[in-house]
């Protein structure tokens, strides 16, 4: 069961940082800036959320190795992602549009470096919650 709500809150974060991400279609539409580096980055980790929550549910209902491999393996890419677009525009790089839009840029952006960090823990963390699944055999 807690797989499932797992694979549940990934594709809801999925969808949120599809939709206010720092390089998704609709940011850059709102606020007219030209951040193309990131929108390959954002659109691969968006699909690869959405896609790793649903085989983290399906690795949680089949007895395959197949599933928990695929979505151990999309998690580590995710990271790998992550880690790419935080060395090159910091931790806040999904921020950017909130940063444009509003003022206090500054009590954000240092707001935004932490829940940066701590999505790269999250991320870290993924293989290890992913990891008992695939030693899962009932």
């Amino acid at each position: 069961m807690r797989y499932i709500i797992l694979g549940d809150v990934l594709i809801l974060f999925g969808v949120l940082f599809g939709i206010f991400g720092g390089g998704s279609a609709l940011a850059n539409f709102i606020v007219e800036s030209d951040v193309q580096i990131s929108l390959p980055v954002t659109a691969g980790m968006v699909g690869l959320l959405f896609f790793s929550g649903l085989l983290i549910q399906l690795a949680a209902l089949k007895k395959s190795m197949f599933f928990p491999f695929v979505a151990l393996v999309l998690s580590l890419i995710q990271l790998g992602l992550y880690c790419y677009e935080s060395i090159k525009g910091g931790f806040n790089w999904w921020l950017s549009p909130v940063l444009k839009l509003m003022n206090f840029s500054e009590s954000i952006g240092k707001a935004g470096n932490y829940i940066g960090i701590m999505i790269l823990i999250a991320l870290i963390l993924l293989p290890a919650i992913i990891f008992p699944l695939m030693m899962k055999r009932e």
